[in-house]
């Protein structure tokens, strides 16, 4: 919810928006694992314009954030009473460095040439950020005098090359209009020397150019990670390292591809994981198995806020991570069967095989919701998996159950048992200091169903018996999820509306509050309380983001619309 209000922020702090150039994929490293690229909201104005997301911002909502962010920024100042006047520049200096690269972009490129010895380099293109009066500059002066003697600088080609030689080398140059700062192994002015020599760029990387044409709407970012290139370096530390990557499945990774823009009123994203099988270790955790539909999920709360259901084995997730323990603790302590040995243990007190009797008695969906009526911020989410075998799986709990008490740790835990409604329910009050939760769970016609307090889980049982309305479909998820299909390995919905409205809704009183503090603080001036937009002014082009994952055997493609980025 923060983090998409946020969002909105990032297209009003810059007072215009220019083009960017781009192109600066040009100065990375040629054989980089990791490629991140943002064009900056400046490059994409008219695309930006047509989203819900950019239309918001055209009105009220814009509005208020922009002088909000004004206002803050006009009353930094008055902290120079108070602390050292430099620092207060040097936030105003990094607010405008902010702003240039929300503007104009950068890209990052992310080299390992080995691991043993380390040897890296990681290199960042300000677009836009090389020019005199570039506060990014400013910045990096700052730090250089801060340096003092450790700081030095060399003449390379047309350029001036401001680095630090120690252990980890840094450095930074403008290069034309853009910035350059790098940081890795390898000395500043011996990468700068690759640039002249041509020994830099992207231009020739397959993965690259992939990114490059896979999207069918205009993008304005983009990467990939390169994990076969990585594995092989962990897999040539050692034989050990080798057999772990294996048996982590790792070495089935071949690369991550993705790439974010706009497609009418939405914003997009899509993330492709080449994966190709057999699948092995956690592999099998990304592995979708069959494929599900909405009409699949238990009754979700009429007044849900996010909810995501996903299909996968339990019994192999299950092998996988102990598989995977196994492999770390006998890479880095000597011990494979570690983890499966503290499992066996728990085991013995509980009279089962977790495997056989409790992860074996589990079905493969697995779904997850929110809902204000189960608990505020999100307190009162629920999990619900689909169940193969009840009567088993109410056996392998009550052991577990009475073997909690006898685990070293967990301190004063006392297990009530309640029906509710003909179901049996079991609590879990943890009496210790600290601790806000009493889990809960429940098994009830094919779920078992499990949340931090038992409020919730009422609330499921009620559905499932009819006694409480559940969540129907509106129009405008309909609309959201029209482009999608109707089967998938995994789909999430998230409404971030009822967020912004509790947020937006709550500003007047707490600003009408705070400005009668204003008067006491000389040469506070207090914020207009009237610039907040109306709480469904705010949303009413909103709607809901949809995430969708598809899985072919080869690959899994997981794509995002949505009304904010």
């Amino acid at each position: 919810m923060v983090r998409r209000f946020a969002w909105m922020w990032v297209f009003l702090v810059a007072p215009s928006l220019l083009q960017a150039q781009g192109g600066s994929e040009k100065y990375l490293p040629s054989k980089s694992q990791l490629f991140l690229q943002w064009d900056g909201h400046g490059a994409h104005k008219e695309a930006i314009a047509k989203t819900a997301f950019g239309q918001t911002l055209a009105g009220d909502t814009g509005k208020f954030l922009s002088a909000a962010y004004q206002y803050a920024r006009q009353n930094l100042d008055l902290a120079k009473q108070h602390t050292d006047p430099g620092l207060i520049d040097a936030a105003h200096d990094l607010l405008d460095a902010g702003e240039n690269l929300l503007r104009n972009g950068m890209a990052m490129g992310i080299e390992v040439t080995s691991l043993q010895p380390p040897q890296a380099q990681a290199v960042f293109v300000f677009n836009k950020a090389g020019g005199e009066k570039s506060k990014i500059k400013s910045l990096m002066r700052r730090a250089r005098d801060i340096a003092g003697d450790f700081a030095q600088e060399e003449k390379v080609g047309n350029r001036t090359v401001y680095f630090v030689d120690n252990i980890v080398q840094g450095g930074w140059w403008s290069e034309g209009d853009d910035l350059i700062f790098v940081l890795g192994t390898e000395k500043a002015t011996e990468y700068a020397k690759r640039l002249d020599d041509k020994k830099a760029g992207l231009e020739k990387h397959p993965l690259f150019a992939a990114v490059k044409k896979a999207p069918q709407f205009p993008s304005w970012s983009r990467g990939y990670l390169d994990a076969a290139g990585l594995v092989k370096l962990g897999s040539d530390l050692s034989p050990e390292m080798a057999t772990l990557m294996e048996d982590l499945g790792l070495k089935g990774v071949n690369n991550v591809i993705g790439y974010s823009g706009f497609d009418g009123p939405a914003c997009r994203t899509v993330i492709e994981l080449d994966l190709p099988g057999p699948r092995k270790g956690l592999g099998n955790l990304m592995a979708s198995g069959r494929k599900i539909k909405l009409d699949e999920l238990p009754s979700l709360p009429a007044d849900v806020a996010s909810f995501s259901a996903m299909s996968f084995s339990p019994t192999k997730a299950y092998n996988s991570v102990l598989d995977a323990a196994g492999g770390f603790t006998k890479l880095f302590l000597g011990q494979e069967n570690l983890a499966r040995d503290m499992v066996q243990q728990i085991e013995v007190l509980a009279g089962i095989k977790f495997g056989d009797d409790l992860i074996g008695s589990l079905d493969d969906l697995l779904v997850s919701y929110s809902a204000p009526s189960d608990g505020i911020l999100g307190l009162g989410g629920v999990t619900a998996m689909k169940v193969k075998d009840e009567k088993k799986l109410r056996k392998a709990i009550e052991s577990v159950g009475k073997a909690i008490p006898q685990i070293p740790g967990i301190g004063e835990t006392q297990v009530k048992k309640r029906t509710y409604q003909g179901v049996e329910m079991t609590e879990f009050h943890m009496n210790q200091e600290g601790n806000y939760k009493a889990p809960t769970f429940a098994i009830h016609k094919g779920w078992i169903v499990y949340a931090d307090y038992p409020q919730a889980v009422k609330g499921f049982i009620l559905r499932a018996e009819g006694k409480l309305p559940g969540w129907k479909m509106t129009d405008d998820v309909k609309k959201a999820i029209e482009p999608f299909p109707r089967e998938f390995s995994s789909i999430s919905v998230s409404d971030p509306r009822p967020g912004i409205e509790m947020i937006l809704s709550a500003l007047p009183p707490i600003i009408a509050a705070g400005n009668g503090f204003a008067a006491r603080v000389e040469g506070l001036k207090p914020f207009d309380t009237g610039l907040v937009p109306n709480a469904s002014e705010a949303t009413r082009l909103l709607f809901p983001s949809i995430t969708v994952t598809a899985d072919d055997g080869t690959k899994i493609r997981t794509e995002t619309r949505s009304s904010l980025p």
